[in-house]
């Protein structure tokens, strides 16, 4: 079977950046309040500061890590916005979780986000 010529590869890449919108999604980096605000079809969530509160200071919106992404060797624990613990900053935005602090979820940090 003969290759397609460079330039013929080059156009059909092209025409496919045109229609699937380019490379870079819209949302990546503007202002967020929650994941709804960020690009679904470009895995992207809402990361707010750690205090979990977007009306104190809004997020933006990140792209989530894909599988394979994060270490699987337990880095630095972290506390997740939805109270729960995770293994680390990476394997947190990989289920769509801003961190609320670094280290173990505690009562204290739940109390925190009431």
């Amino acid at each position: 079977m003969q290759r397609p010529s460079p330039k013929l590869y080059m156009l059909l890449l092209m025409i496919a950046g045109f229609f699937l919108g380019g490379c870079m999604s819209p949302t990546l980096n503007e202002p967020c309040t929650s994941n709804d605000d960020c690009s679904a079809s470009w895995s992207e969530f809402c990361k707010v500061p750690q205090n979990c509160d977007p009306s104190e200071q809004m997020g933006t919106c990140q792209v989530r890590p894909t599988q394979g992404q994060c270490s699987d060797r337990p880095d630095f624990t972290v506390c997740g916005c939805d109270q729960r613990n995770y293994r680390s900053s990476c394997w947190a935005a990989q289920a769509f979780q801003s961190i609320v602090h670094y280290g173990a979820c505690t009562e204290e940090s739940a109390a925190s986000l009431e």
